[in-house]
């Protein structure tokens, strides 16, 4: 694909080895951080998604980093739906069925979905322990993602 993309579109090339563009798979993509990331999530109709990566064990881990290599932007490419995710049972399973439940969500739902809690992180956890998780928290608000503090006990 690499060469295909050097030969028929040198402008992206470029943008590729300027590190402002990433183009991966998402169980391949740690590491690699860029302005804008193009991830993919494709499975035909007999892998057992459930032994993915990022649906096993550590996954949620994984998905976590994935989403976190970008700077500006996440493209995400995918031949499923959440419909498609059956008997999702371990808390990793069910955080990437989650993430494709709003992937599937309009724009509009999205942003609805996302300013549900908004107002009320500091109810429900408290102050932030620190600026960067300030920062944090605020760069998921900006960039429509669900915001959920996990408590260290």
């Amino acid at each position: 694909m690499e060469k295909e993309i050097l030969e028929q579109h040198p402008i992206i090339y470029k943008k590729i080895e300027e590190e402002k563009l990433s183009i991966r798979n998402i169980e391949n993509i740690q590491g690699d951080e860029a302005d804008i990331v193009i991830a993919s999530v494709i499975y035909d109709h007999t892998t057992n998604i459930s032994s993915t990566y990022v649906a096993r064990d550590g996954g949620k881990n994984a998905l976590n980093v994935a989403i976190s290599r970008t700077r500006d932007k996440m493209i995400v490419i995918k031949s499923i739906t959440s419909k498609t995710i059956k008997n999702a049972k371990s808390s990793d399973f069910v955080t990437f069925k989650n993430w494709f439940e709003f992937l599937d969500m309009s724009e509009a739902e999205q942003k609805a979905f996302s300013k549900q809690g908004e107002n009320k992180l500091e109810e429900i956890y408290g102050e932030s322990d620190s600026k960067f998780e300030r920062d944090v928290i605020e760069f998921l608000k900006a960039n429509l993602l669900t915001v959920n503090k996990v408590k260290n006990n």
